[in-house]
């Protein structure tokens, strides 16, 4: 499941411009100056952008990096309801991570499945972030 749909996703829209430090497991490569892209701290920043949701953090499931974004596949769960896969894209500002709605960082996404013009996300990422939306 994308961030951005079903149940969590709609709890998580309220929070996505939520500033948060850190980035957690996985690839290092492009990391922000002051902003590790690494698994231990990509979980901590978004447990803590979850945490206004009651949501938390099962595991992490794959980390890519490149220039001043990561995005991150994480299994959480709530008090109510199952676990459940999602997507969630940060961008590293001013040595913080900050979540990002990934139809924003994505630009306007066209069948064709060709990067477009609009996206804010490196082009390294766009597939792994975009492809789906």
């Amino acid at each position: 499941m994308r961030n951005g749909t079903g149940a969590v996703g709609a709890a998580v829209l309220g929070i996505l411009l939520a500033s948060i430090t850190g980035c957690a497991g996985g690839s290092t490569s492009g990391a922000a100056p002051g902003a590790p892209c690494d698994g231990a701290t990509l979980t901590a920043s978004l447990g803590a952008a979850l945490s206004d949701s009651m949501m938390t953090v099962d595991s992490l499931g794959g980390v890519e990096c490149a220039d001043d974004w990561a995005v991150v596949e994480a299994t959480v769960s709530g008090e109510e309801g199952p676990s459940i896969e999602e997507q969630y894209v940060f961008a590293a500002r001013d040595g913080a991570w900050i979540l990002k709605s990934p139809e924003g960082a994505c630009g306007t996404v066209m069948e064709d499945g060709i990067r477009p013009a609009d996206a804010a996300i490196p082009e390294s990422l766009w597939e792994f972030a975009c492809a789906d939306l």
